[in-house]
């Protein structure tokens, strides 16, 4: 969009249904830490000039939704890790609204009556850190589900099942909200389960958000959840149609009854960031950690093919200069043998990888937290795999960027 804004990192991105020169783009990460938010960037000319808009935004660091009142475009919603924000001046000016607090992490409007506002909130109940960044396995956050009728004037906490025991383990932490068009008394609440890792939890309302049900085991979402990013679609012109996902996606379409993977047997890159999907059409567009994708009734399409926006953590060659190999940022590692063609050889977050200098053809690939293997080459194939070098317990000290040298 910009190649002179402060930081290139965007949260959400609006279009104003009624005006589509009118565009609204919230800056800074929206699912991590490392580029804050400084506002809102606003277009009236369709993206070809760009003005800051962030007055009344100032202690904003995150911004996880923006939504726009499509009855009345001039009312937009702003959801940060600080609260609820209104603009009632197309994004000129912006409040905070009450009756709400903690960190607003998803927001939907009712689709045939946008007075009716669903509201996700996660509550932080001690965050820690340890080294970098790593989240601390224990219950730090609560979430919790807001409705309003009245266009935010006023809101109020529904339960939507798990809070009915006092047992921890069945809670629910940070949470998404689903809406379609095709039947706006279904509302789905999808997040992460609090009684084991990788876990998800997902609940289904028939009366616009009064009243939930949990849709399915907490086990149908094992190894698709991670503590990374959560997010959950469903389709516009069909309300069954819902896709839930963090590391990886499921997708139901009988309304949360039954679930098949999106990973098998195409290859949907892991690490979600976003799901929408394109009017009038059947595909859902993903946005993850490899590019961009779309899935249709045909499968797993990627769009990014052929774009070079690798980005390699560190590479080295043989002497020789025959195999080139490198690790790439959440896409793994790769090498170049002699014939020319790059091989994917290792996956995860690619770190160091070296060429045997005496050999020339074994290789060594590393990931994050010290992850790493050894490999052969023979005749521009992979001949054979050794395992880890590092044992759990190793690799649990190791720091996330743990480099190797030979």
């Amino acid at each position: 969009i910009s190649d002179t804004w402060p930081n290139l990192a965007i949260g959400d991105i609006i279009v104003d249904p009624s005006n589509v020169n009118n565009m609204y783009v919230a800056t800074g990460d929206s699912d991590s830490w490392f580029f804050d938010s400084y506002g809102i960037q606003v277009s009236r000319d369709g993206g070809q000039t760009w003005h800051l808009k962030n007055n009344g935004l100032q202690d904003v660091t995150q911004i996880y939704r923006l939504v726009i009142d499509p009855s009345r475009p001039h009312i937009l919603y702003c959801a940060t890790e600080i609260g609820l924000f209104r603009s009632q001046n197309s994004g000129e000016n912006w409040s905070k609204m009450t009756g709400i607090d903690g960190r607003i992490n998803d927001l939907e409007l009712h689709p045939s009556n946008p007075n009716i506002l669903h509201v996700a909130v996660t509550k932080n109940r001690g965050w820690s850190i340890q080294g970098d960044k790593n989240q601390t396995k224990s219950r730090n956050f609560d979430f919790e589900y807001y409705r309003s009728t009245d266009t935010g004037s006023s809101f109020a906490p529904i339960n939507i099942g798990f809070e009915s025991t006092s047992d921890e383990s069945d809670d629910m932490l940070f949470g998404r909200i689903a809406v379609s068009p095709d039947n706006p008394n279904i509302v789905y609440i999808g997040g992460y389960a609090n009684n084991g890792e990788s876990l998800g939890a997902l609940y289904k309302s028939e009366d616009a958000g009064l009243t939930f049900v949990e849709k399915a085991p907490r086990s149908t979402f094992t190894g698709t959840i991670g503590a990374w990013t959560m997010h959950l679609a469903v389709n516009p012109t069909d309300a069954d149609d819902v896709i839930m996902g963090s590391v990886t996606a499921k997708r139901s379409k009988d309304g949360g009854i039954s679930w098949t993977s999106l990973r098998e047997p195409e290859l949907l890159h892991v690490d979600l960031h976003d799901m929408k999907w394109q009017p009038g059409t059947n595909r859902l567009f993903i946005a993850n950690d490899g590019g961009l994708e779309y899935v249709n009734d045909d499968g797993i399409h990627v769009l990014t093919q052929g774009i070079r926006v690798g980005q390699f953590a560190e590479m080295s060659s043989s002497p020789h200069g025959e195999l080139i190999i490198g690790g790439m940022q959440d896409c793994g590692t790769r090498i170049k043998l002699p014939n020319g063609r790059w091989t994917f050889v290792a996956g995860g977050d690619g770190m160091t990888g070296l060429i045997d200098p005496v050999t020339e053809r074994s290789f060594y690939a590393s990931a994050q937290l010290g992850w790493t293997i050894k490999g052969e080459f023979s005749e521009n194939q992979l001949e054979y795999w050794d395992g880890l070098l590092f044992s759990d317990q190793e690799q649990q000290k190791a720091t996330w960027e743990t480099l190797i040298r030979m």
